[in-house]
């Protein structure tokens, strides 16, 4: 009888062991299977991300090439660039009466303040606000004395060319460009500390040659009224001219 319950107690005991071992193998199990599916997650949207940079790069140097290529500091018909150039006549020397062409991606067209607005996320909504002015009248040199430097905004237009990753496949977009024209021999130290006038370029024969485009920039581009999906890329970069 006593050796009965014996071996009844040691089953229990083995039972009560086996439940226990089986809860904790679970919960491991699942503990497991929810990091991993975490990590990959994580995997797709890093993979997302590194895909989307992908995307831009090309995107991105086509946007400031086609910038550097316009007519505002170029010779139109045998005619020089105005000894003083005023915003309209800026604009439009830049951005011609259909827009300015972006290989692989769209146009760039005046500033449109109803689409820049679908962007929410705060710093887009400010410089938007911003824009909404400057655009009208961008920043550009009224005499020869002036900095040679430009300062306007613009709006991204997709001609069904670009990828939806890209800031013309986005339901918005908008850029802020710097444009400060500058000699190709310029030292770090005259990025730092000068400018050159406006006359200094219009008057040199070989400007494209001998001038090189700084352009500092801010593109905004994103889904319409979704913040967390509304993105922002800035930088600074040399191009040439010619």
């Amino acid at each position: 009888m006593l050796f009965r319950n014996y071996i009844c107690a040691k089953l229990k005991d083995k039972s009560g062991n086996a439940i226990i071992t089986g809860v904790v193998a679970t919960t491991i199990l699942g503990i497991t299977i929810v990091l991993v599916g975490n990590g990959y997650l994580s995997t797709l949207k890093f993979k997302a991300r590194t895909e989307q940079k992908a995307a831009l790069t090309p995107i991105l140097d086509a946007v400031l090439t086609s910038v550097t290529k316009t007519e505002f500091f170029k010779e139109t018909d045998g005619v020089p660039p105005n000894e003083t150039i005023t915003a309209p006549a800026f604009m439009t020397r830049l951005l011609g009466t259909d827009g300015l062409d972006v290989p692989g991606g769209g146009k760039l067209i005046q500033f449109d303040t109803n689409s820049a607005a679908l962007l929410s996320e705060p710093n887009a909504i400010a410089k938007a606000n911003l824009c909404k002015t400057a655009s009208k009248a961008p920043l550009v040199p009224s005499s020869k004395n002036d900095p040679s430097t430009f300062i306007f905004c613009v709006s991204l237009k997709n001609t069904n060319l670009a990828s939806p990753n890209t800031f013309f496949g986005s339901d918005a977009g908008f850029a802020v460009f710097k444009v400060v024209l500058r000699p190709v021999d310029s030292s770090q130290k005259d990025f730092l500390t000068s400018s050159t006038t406006w006359g200094t370029f219009v008057d040199d024969p070989d400007r494209q040659r001998n001038f090189q485009a700084e352009i500092t920039y801010s593109i905004f581009w994103g889904k319409k009224n979704d913040s967390v999906n509304s993105f922002e890329k800035f930088g600074i970069t040399i191009k040439d001219l010619g």
